[in-house]
C-alpha cells in the first residue's frame, strides 16, 4: 500500500516546491511582524544606539567591544556571503539550464521557482518578465530572510559584551587602593572611601537593572518571531536535505547544499547568540564573589555588603530570549534541531540504503560535536 501510494504521489516534486513556499512565508511572517511592531522597534534601535556600542572609559572595556566588533563583522560577513549565495544559487541554475538546452525551444526553459498563472509562460516575452519577477522577488526575500536575524544577533553580541563589562566593574569594586584607603579612612574615623566604593555600586547596579531592561525589550519584540523561525528553520532543514541526499545534478546539489549551509550558520549564530547573554547574564555572580567585598570592616559598609548578596542572588536568576515563553533560546535548542533534522532523513524509508548509512553517520556526528558545543 506504501509503495502504490509513493508512486501515485510525486512526493520528491512536493518537498522540492514546499521549502521555497517556507523560505517564503517565514519572510513574511518577519516582515508583518516588524511592521506590527514598528514603535517598539524604533525604540529598541534608537535605545541601542545610543548605549550599547558606545566607547568605554576603561581598557578592558574597549577590549571587550573590540572583540564584540570583530565578532560582529565576522557574522556579517558570513551571513551576507551566504545568504546571497543562496539566493544565487536560484537565480542561476535556471540561467545554466537554458545555456545547455536549446532556450529558444519554450519547453526547454526553466523559471527560479515554479509559477502558475494563466498566461503561457514560456513563450516570449512573457518567459522575461515572469524570469525577472522571479529573479527581483528571489533577490527581496534574500536580504529580508537575515536582515533581521542579523540585527538581534548584533544586539545580542554587544549585549553579552557590556555584561562582561559589568563583570569586570563589580569583580574589581574593591580594589587594592580602595581597600587601602578603607583601612586608612578607619583609622581616621573617615568615610570618604566608602561612598566612594557605594557610588560605584550604584553605577553597576543601574547598569545591570538597564541591560535586564534591553534584554525584555529584545524579548518582547522578538519572541514570537523566534518560535516560528526555529520551526520553520527545522522544517526547512529536513525538506532541502531530502532532494541534497537523493541523487540529482550537480547544480542541484550544489544549491541545496549552500541553502542547508545557510540556514544552520544562521541557525547557530542566532542561537549561539541568545545563548551568549544567559552565559554572560549569570556570570556577574562570578564577578560580585571574586570580589574583596569581605575586606570592608567599616560599620557603613554593612549595608553595601547586604546590597551586594542581594545582587548575588538576582544574577541566579539569567536573562534570556524565548521562543514565544515556551522554552528558553540555548544550545540545547541548536542540539535538537539538528537531531530532528537528521533523525528524520534516517528514518525515511524512501530513501536509498547507503544514503539512509550516511544519514546515521552524519547523525552520530552531530550528537558528538553537540554535546561538544554545549560543555
Amino acid at each position: 500500500m506504501t509503495s502504490n501510494l509513493r508512486r501515485q504521489w510525486p512526493i520528491r516534486d512536493t518537498i522540492v516546491a514546499s521549502f521555497p513556499l517556507l523560505t517564503s512565508t517565514l519572510t513574511h511572517v518577519k516582515l508583518i511582524l516588524f511592521i506590527r511592531q514598528r514603535g517598539p522597534y524604533e525604540r529598541l534601535l534608537r535605545i541601542t544606539n545610543a548605549t550599547l556600542w558606545m566607547e568605554s572609559f576603561t581598557d578592558h572595556g574597549k577590549i571587550v567591544l573590540k572583540n564584540c566588533e570583530q565578532q560582529a563583522k565576522l557574522f556579517l560577513f558570513i551571513f551576507v556571503i551566504l545568504g546571497h549565495a543562496s539566493g544565487a544559487g536560484w537565480i542561476f541554475e535556471p540561467l545554466i539550464l537554458n545555456m545547455k538546452a536549446n532556450s529558444s525551444a519554450p519547453d526547454d526553459r526553466h523559471l527560479p521557482t515554479e509559477v502558475i498563472v494563466g498566461v503561457p509562460l514560456f513563450e516570449s516575452p512573457n518567459y522575461e518578465i515572469i524570469f525577472a519577477i522571479d529573479v527581483l522577488g528571489v533577490y527581496i526575500i534574500t536580504i529580508l530572510y537575515f536582515c533581521f536575524d542579523y540585527y538581534l544577533v548584533l544586539v545580542n553580541i554587544f549585549i553579552a559584551g557590556q555584561f562582561e563589562i559589568l563583570k569586570r566593574r563589580f569583580a574589581t569594586i574593591y580594589s587594592v587602593k580602595s581597600v587601602q584607603l578603607m583601612r586608612e579612612s578607619q583609622k581616621n574615623m573617615q568615610n570618604g572611601p566608602i561612598n566612594d566604593i557605594f557610588k560605584e555600586f550604584k553605577d553597576c547596579v543601574m547598569q545591570h537593572q538597564f541591560l535586564i531592561f534591553i534584554v525584555d525589550e529584545i524579548e518582547s519584540i522578538y519572541n514570537f518571531m523566534n518560535l516560528v523561525e526555529v520551526i520553520m528553520i527545522s522544517l526547512i532543514i529536513c525538506l532541502v536535505s531530502y532532494p541534497l541526499l537523493m541523487p540529482g545534478s550537480a547544480l542541484t546539489v550544489v544549491k541545496n547544499g549552500v541553502f542547508v549551509c545557510s540556514c544552520l550558520v544562521q541557525l547557530f549564530t542566532f542561537i549561539l547568540s541568545c545563548h551568549n547573554i544567559m552565559v554572560s547574564s549569570s556570570d556577574l555572580s562570578n564577578g560580585i564573589y571574586f570580589s574583596r567585598w569581605y575586606e570592608n570592616y567599616q560599620d557603613i559598609g554593612r549595608s553595601l555588603s547586604t546590597s551586594f548578596m542581594i545582587v548575588f542572588v538576582r544574577t541566579q536568576c539569567p536573562c534570556y530570549i524565548t521562543a514565544w515563553g515556551f522554552f528558553p533560546i540555548t544550545m540545547d535548542t541548536l542540539k535538537s534541531e539538528l537531531l530532528e533534522g537528521w533523525g528524520w532523513q534516517q528514518s525515511d524509508q524512501m530513501l536509498p540504503w547507503d544514503h539512509r548509512q550516511l544519514c546515521s553517520t552524519l547523525g552520530s556526528l552531530i550528537i558528538n560535536a553537540s554535546w561538544c558545543i554545549e560543555f
